[in-house]
């Protein structure tokens, strides 16, 4: 018989509610974006997007210009349809090339695939914006031009990246003046950016495609032995796939399809949905044991199975299927670990939620993996990492080839039951599925309400950076008891103290019956911000 968690107090904050609108990011300034935009009658889109830009100015090392956005989104109609606004790698980027190298940069221009975020924004704004492009960029343009000022969270990111910075001059100009990162309470201007969004504004997502912005990277690029031409951009565009979607309990969860890992999410919700979870019980090392195995499942057959759908079969269908789903929860040894180990991946990411009186409701995230450390000279625009999630293995179906999309860890979930939907997302690369598995659990297993589905103890597995790192971290808030029962069956567990396991998580829920929308906030992220109006 399993231990049960013991009773814990949560946080003293609750979800927030509104009818016109709610925004729920990762930093205030961000949130109050978003709402400024649904006060002027904008979209949850347009909100989304315009919070987004907001991010990209005062979190930038954890999503820019020079990253990749993807969309999740349920409109007024009830429709969900996915964005994914990531970019590929340079038609210069050979296999050859690369292991000729003996490995896949983590910095540098190599280590850099073509910026999807811009283009991510466009066509989500062509199909759900109501406000003009130019009307969202003012907050971000604004705190570009003017300043900000640095956060605590913020300096330790910058000082954490302060050697990679220093290897690119142009970068080490902005973030380490003086010779150091700006620290806690001063003011970050960065004019050049402002300019790239003036530009962005006035001349429309094209200017970084084929106008100069374009033209500044390839240029820099070619000077620093990148591979970037001004064909890799022009060819760039945005992917509109279908969501992928999977019945669990009294609900479907929709999720982000390939390039994109969400699908490991989908497959474990598949297993557990198998399984009975309110019977082993909220918070035991029962539960915590069959979710574990489960996402361990998905995690396997990410490694067999993704990779750019343009270049491989990802059999979305069969991974999906209710026989799969029962071969998988089957597979489960409840008295015993499995030995599946996660591949490393970077955590730079930041997500965020919207939602608008129409009944559109948005989960939205973007990255630019950890960074190459490059900021393009006269742009600001930071490099991303991305081409790090490829692999150079020939049999893999994410192997590095010119023009391909790498795997991405950005997903998040919309799930609809009765009049009800819900948007989830966090940053957290691997973390991610593993998380939002957790709330949708918390959610629809235990009838927890949105900001205590969040707030509950969190376990993630494996360490983010550390090749074949087995551990399960689990908060201690779990107990003593949980947490020996768990390493009895063969976990090797690390516990953190109370919400320091991870994860960012952003919430919301509509009704479209009475209309009331809500957001709730993770406090595991000290900037997170939820509001409403």
């Amino acid at each position: 018989m399993s231990v049960q968690m013991p009773q814990r107090h949560t946080p003293p904050h609750e979800a927030v509610a509104g009818t016109r609108g709610v925004a729920s990011s990762a930093y205030p300034l961000a949130t109050e974006a978003a709402l400024d935009i649904l006060r002027r009658g904008g979209s949850a889109v347009d909100a989304a997007i315009a919070a987004g830009a907001v991010l990209t100015v005062v979190m930038p090392t954890a999503g820019a210009l020079g990253g990749d956005v993807f969309f999740l989104v349920s409109d007024a109609a009830g429709d969900v349809r996915a964005v994914n606004g990531s970019g590929a790698a340079p038609m210069a980027a050979t296999h050859e090339l690369y292991t000729d190298m003996g490995a896949i940069p983590d910095a540098g221009w190599r280590a850099s695939t073509v910026p999807g975020m811009v283009d991510g924004w466009r066509a989500a704004h062509d199909r759900w914006g109501k406000l003009g492009w130019e009307e969202l960029f003012e907050a971000a343009i604004h705190y570009a031009n003017e300043g900000f000022v640095v956060s605590p969270s913020l300096e330790m990111r910058f000082a954490m990246d302060a050697e990679k910075f220093r290897q690119f001059p142009e970068t080490a100009r902005i973030f380490l003046a003086d010779g150091h990162p700006p620290n806690a309470g001063e003011l970050l201007r960065q004019q050049d950016l402002a300019n790239t969004f003036l530009a962005i504004r006035d001349d429309g997502p094209d200017v970084f495609y084929e106008g100069k912005i374009a033209r500044a990277i390839v240029e820099a690029s070619s000077r620093r032995d990148g591979l970037f031409s001004l064909d890799d951009f022009a060819r760039h565009a945005s992917v509109e796939p279908e969501p992928i979607e999977v019945a669990y309990r009294d609900t479907t969860v929709y999720g982000q399809p390939p390039v994109s890992q969400g699908i490991i999410l989908l497959m474990a919700l598949g297993a557990l949905d198998e399984l009975d979870l309110r019977a082993t019980g909220s918070g035991t090392a029962d539960t915590v044991h069959l979710q574990v195995e489960a996402i361990k499942q998905g995690f396997a057959d990410r490694v067999t199975y993704l990779g750019d759908p343009d270049f491989v079969d990802v059999p979305v269908a069969e991974m999906l299927s209710v026989a799969e789903s029962k071969r998988r929860a089957s597979a489960i040894d409840p008295a015993r670990r499995s030995n599946v180990l996660l591949e490393p991946a970077h955590a730079d990411t930041t997500s965020l939620v919207t939602a608008d009186s129409d009944g559109n409701i948005v989960a939205y995230i973007h990255s630019l993996y950890a960074g190459s450390g490059v900021v393009v000279p006269g742009t600001g625009v930071m490099m991303n990492n991305r081409a790090l999630g490829f692999t150079l293995d020939p049999s893999s179906p994410n192997v590095l080839a010119p023009g391909k999309r790498p795997v991405h860890t950005l997903n998040q979930a919309l799930v609809k039951r009765g009049d009800d939907v819900y948007a989830i997302c966090t940053p957290g690369a691997n973390l991610q599925v593993q998380h939002n598995l957790q709330v949708i659990c918390n959610l629809f297993d235990f009838d927890m309400t949105l900001q205590a589905a969040v707030d509950a103890p969190r376990w993630s597995m494996g360490d983010q950076m550390r090749i074949g790192d087995d551990q399960l971290q689990i908060e201690d808030r779990f107990g003593a008891e949980v947490i020996d029962d768990l390493g009895r069956r063969g976990h090797n567990m690390v516990t953190a103290p109370a919400w320091q396991v991870g994860g960012g998580i952003q919430a919301a829920r509509i009704n479209r019956r009475n209309g009331i929308l809500w957001a709730a906030r993770d406090p595991r992220r000290a900037t997170n911000l939820a509001s409403a109006i």
